[in-house]
């Protein structure tokens, strides 16, 4: 599944990013894709493990590790939580980027979404 993911601006060069995602239905290994999405001409793979729990109120979560290359080097260590009840969803992604060059070029992502 191929879904739209934000992006920084960065003055007039703006560009749509792809995210593919693997991660929901699977319990070992997830896997998550990206370009673009944590800096304009950057790239990401990650790897992690999914838990999750309950039938009706479903709860899961997905703790990744990743690499980031390209503009930005680094690794990147996250966190995916959905809350699912009936037609709706809540959800968090959230990942910590450690630039390995300048650490103080390191940043916090965190992202959240509501659906149904």
């Amino acid at each position: 599944m191929l879904s739209p993911a934000p992006l920084p601006s960065s003055g007039d060069e703006c560009e749509r990013s792809c995210r593919r995602s693997s991660w929901r239905g699977s319990s070992w290994p997830s896997k998550d894709g990206r370009y673009n999405y944590e800096r304009l001409h950057t790239g990401s793979l990650f790897v992690g493990l999914n838990v999750g729990a309950g039938d009706k109120l479903r709860l899961d979560a997905t703790g990744m590790v990743g690499g980031v290359f390209g503009d930005l080097d680094g690794v990147a260590p996250g966190l995916r939580v959905t809350l699912t009840w009936w037609k709706l969803d809540f959800s968090t992604d959230d990942e910590h980027v450690i630039e390995v060059h300048d650490v103080n070029a390191s940043f916090l992502a965190l992202g959240a979404s509501l659906g149904g």
